[in-house]
């Protein structure tokens, strides 16, 4: 039943809330990339000596717009095999390119389902599953990074603790290598299939859903909880990639909010910033913004389809401790029909310093929805 040829469905009995943000990024060293191919993966050119130099250090290679996928060596018959380590015979074989494999990063995102009952009157709990899209090449393993923020009802502010995350020490009970090419939407008795592409726009074609599940959340905290999903995988050769982290709560689906999650992945040292985020009012109406996890102090306007963001830290003699991490969560309500993966949240007019003053470059792209 593990075979990618075969049809896996996430569940039989939970209807849908797609809960999907993501964020383009860019950092490091930019690599030429080889001609396009017939899907959204890029494979990038690149010597032996590099790659093994990337595998022996565990660092991933950056592309713009991109997330590493791993090592493959094409042959000269045009097959592709996945290296596995520094040592890997297919590097010494003859007519061998080495390449790496990048999928774009707004598919290294979540997505969120919640049980068709969640919220009937006198449902005291309910379960949350989590999706992210992979491809259909070898892993060693897929995982979540999962934490909860519960709202302090006396100081009103957030405070998060970990559920789970990816440790080169111990074991992530999200971690799996269970693909599914689908899933059922339920609509009361009218079942449906959806397919990563369905859900995470056409870049998708071709992927698989990978998934984990958020058990016996009271319905108390529908409102006030906010979970914090950063799915990862970790390649053949053993480098940990994580993807874009994005805010979620169950009672999302009811409210028909969409997170817009905005990350920033490649800054230093950042102690306050700004940016607009601009967005499509006939599909979309602004709601209200979460404080992310860079900053801990954030004010926001919204003016005629801009949002605009200003933050800092706490401790004004200290930079951010989390410089890569989400800037600011935006919650929005669809008014129109966009189709999924066609929505683009421009991101414009970034500002950002550190405790000195000194100006910081830090690239964030548009978020596509």
């Amino acid at each position: 039943m593990k075979e990618q040829a075969k049809i896996r469905f996430l569940a039989a009995v939970l209807c849908t809330v797609m809960l999907l943000s993501c964020l383009l990024v860019s950092g490091g060293s930019v690599m030429a990339a080889d001609q396009s191919t017939t899907d959204s993966r890029v494979y990038v050119t690149a010597s032996v000596e590099l790659c093994i130099q990337h595998i022996n250090a565990k660092t991933a290679p950056q592309k713009e717009g991109y997330l590493f996928a791993g090592w493959v060596a094409k042959k000269a018959d045009g097959t592709g095999v996945a290296i596995k380590s520094a040592t890997d015979p297919v590097l010494s074989e003859d007519g061998v390119t080495v390449t790496a494999k990048f999928i774009p990063a707004h598919l290294a995102t979540a997505a969120c389902q919640v049980k068709s009952n969640t919220y009937d009157e006198g449902v005291e709990k309910t379960d949350l599953r989590i999706v992210s899209v992979v491809d259909d090449g070898t892993y060693q393993a897929f995982g979540f990074n999962l934490y909860k923020r519960m709202l302090n009802a006396e100081t009103m502010t957030y405070e998060e603790t970990t559920m789970c995350r990816y440790s080169t020490i111990g074991a992530n009970p999200s971690e799996t290598l269970d693909r599914y090419t689908g899933l059922y939407v339920y609509n009361g008795s009218e079942k449906t299939v959806k397919t990563p592409e369905d859900i995470f726009g056409q870049d998708a074609k071709g992927f698989y859903f990978t998934t984990v599940r958020i058990a016996g959340i009271p319905a108390s905290v529908y409102d006030s909880c906010i979970f914090v999903i950063k799915p990862y995988w970790v390649t053949a050769d053993g480098t940990y990639v994580e993807g874009l982290g994005e805010y979620d709560r169950v009672s999302d689906g009811k409210n028909q909010i969409v997170n817009v999650s905005v990350n920033i992945k490649d800054a230093q040292d950042i102690a306050a910033g700004r940016l607009n985020v601009t967005y499509n009012q006939n599909d979309y109406s602004f709601v209200s913004a979460d404080c992310g996890r860079v900053f801990e102090e954030m004010k926001v306007k919204e003016e005629n389809g801009t949002v605009k963001c200003v933050g800092n830290v706490e401790n004004i003699l200290e930079n951010s401790e989390n410089p890569r991490d989400i800037y600011i969560n935006l919650r929005f309500k669809k008014v129109g029909s966009p189709v999924a993966g066609s929505s683009v949240f421009t991101v414009e007019k970034e500002e950002f310093c550190d405790v000195d003053e000194k100006t910081v470059q830090v690239v964030i792209e548009d978020v596509i929805h």
